[in-house]
Order: structure tokens, then sequence, then C-alpha cells
């Protein structure tokens, strides 16, 4: 994914399109300082689909902020980076077939309780890295509490 990260950037420079130039350079960036803070010297795939899914976190609480500061043209700007950066995550996961998940999760554990709940979001976290964010699997698994 790194690599094609850097084949996208040179594309970009080809065709002279500055703003996804620069949101792939920006998140280049952001990745070179994670491998050197995590003393890795080629990123996995995993490294940089978790530095993807921060910057679109920032981007989404961006847009928020902009938002009710009524400040459209920031706003749009970010809707238009968060849209472009969803391009490089891997398909989520629907919510039926997030359910589903959960289902099966929970029909592991006898007698589901609340403090089931962080194993749950654990196993299904580890099982579809990048594929679902934590925070609408513990919505749909409080659904079932």
């Amino acid at each position: 994914m790194y690599q094609k990260l850097q084949d996208d950037m040179k594309i970009y420079m080809k065709n002279k399109d500055s703003f996804k130039l620069s949101v792939v350079r920006l998140l280049l960036s952001d990745i070179k300082n994670e491998t050197i803070l995590k003393h890795v010297d080629v990123p996995s795939d995993d490294l940089v689909f978790q530095v993807i899914a921060k910057n679109i976190k920032q981007r989404e609480e961006s847009i928020k902020i902009y938002k009710d500061i009524n400040n459209v043209d920031l706003a749009e700007s970010e809707e238009k980076e968060l849209i472009f950066l969803n391009e490089f995550m891997p398909q989520q996961l629907s919510d039926k077939e997030l359910e589903d998940i959960v289902k099966l999760e929970i029909g592991k554990i006898n007698d589901f309780k609340m403090q089931d709940m962080g194993k749950v979001i654990s196993q299904i976290s580890k099982d579809f890295p990048n594929r679902v964010d934590g925070r609408r699997i513990s919505d749909v698994v409080r659904k079932f509490l």
C-alpha cells in the first residue's frame, strides 16, 4: 500500500493534480513519521491503514468544527479530502455484515454481559482490521445488551 501511495503521488505530479498530490504528500509524511516512531524500515499495510484511518478521523472532526462555526468553505474542503482518503481504505463492512458478525461473536460467550463487550469489540477489530471502526462495533454490540 505504501508503494501504491508513492506511485500515485508520481502520477498526480505528472497530471498536475495539486489537490490529490497535497493530500497524498501529507499522508506519506504522516506514514514516515509513524515508521520513525515505531522504529520500522518499511511500513506495513496495517500501519499505512492506521495512518489513513487517523487522517480520516481528523477530517471528520474538522468538518464538524467548521460546520459548528459556519465556515462552509473549509468544511467543503475537508469533506473533499475525506472522500479522497476513503478511496484508499479497504471496503468497509456493511451494517448487516457487522450485525451478523457481532451476533456470531456474542453467541460464543455464555451469558453475555456488559463486561464482555470489550472482548467482542477486540476480537472483531482483530478479525477485520481496517474494515470497521471500533465505534461502529460498539454501537452494534450495545444493541444486543
